[in-house]
């Protein structure tokens, strides 16, 4: 099935979710009669933000009603799920985000304001991923390998999207499994540490291909591996590639 159909599809099955998930106050004077608030874990032209804009380009126009994108970063995304937790339980302010601040981020200790399993109520399933490890085009590497021989026995930096973040993660396993030194650099979201790994200001970064597609069309990034099961058309997966 083609991409933009499944897109269709999941955000009409989402906008049912929405308008069925709505208090019984608002099945009754037609829900929503006003704007819908969308938060968003990431800043814009994150992976997040950019599907949550997708979405909802779909589920306004079936909703027949506006959905205003408002995006938050900090703290490894924990910021952006307890803005969730204080708003008003009316249907009129969802939630759109990743692992980092309902999975990775207090599963790894960090500390919130909120209860990830208590406080939430999933509707639907956004987009499932992997993310892709990137080195800034003037670091001079185009394969792993590459790489791996040019840090040699040096520290480089490798940006995250904060402390226990998907990003930092994938930063960690490529030590551990190529045995390199990087100093991980949090950053508030993976797209700005992308931005900045583009401009040489640090080494490499973990980022999902579609907020990185623009960096590396223009040669600013170069994306040397995939974490996943399975690769990508033109990427090996991180851990065959250093094998």
């Amino acid at each position: 099935m083609p991409m933009n159909r499944r897109l269709h599809l999941l955000a009409l099955a989402a906008a049912g979710a929405l308008a069925a998930l709505a208090p019984a106050a608002h099945a009754q004077s037609d829900y929503p009669n006003k704007p819908i608030k969308l938060i968003v874990d990431g800043p814009a032209g994150g992976i997040n933000d950019i599907w949550a804009r997708r979405y909802s380009n779909v589920v306004g126009p079936a909703l027949k009603q506006t959905i205003v994108i408002e995006n938050r970063t900090g703290a490894s995304g924990s910021l952006s799920a307890e803005a969730l937790t204080q708003a008003a339980p009316d249907g009129y302010t969802m939630y759109y985000g990743g692992m980092n601040p309902l999975v990775l981020y207090p599963g790894a200790g960090g500390k919130v304001r909120y209860d990830p399993v208590k406080d939430f109520l999933p509707i639907a399933l956004g987009t499932i991923g992997y993310p892709t490890l990137v080195a800034g085009s003037g670091f001079g590497a185009k394969t792993v390998a590459e790489a791996i021989a040019k840090i040699g026995s040096t520290e480089r930096t490798c940006g995250t999207g904060g402390n226990a973040s998907v990003a930092h993660f994938a930063c960690m396993q490529f030590v551990r499994a190529a045995k390199v030194k990087l100093l991980t650099v949090p950053y508030k979201a993976a797209a700005l540490a992308a931005t900045d790994a583009a401009a040489g200001q640090i080494d490499f970064t973990a980022a999902f291909y579609s907020e990185i597609e623009a960096l590396t069309g223009a040669g600013r990034l170069v994306p040397l591996a995939v974490y996943g099961p399975q690769r990508l058309p033109t990427l090996t997966l991180l851990l065959s590639a250093i094998r």
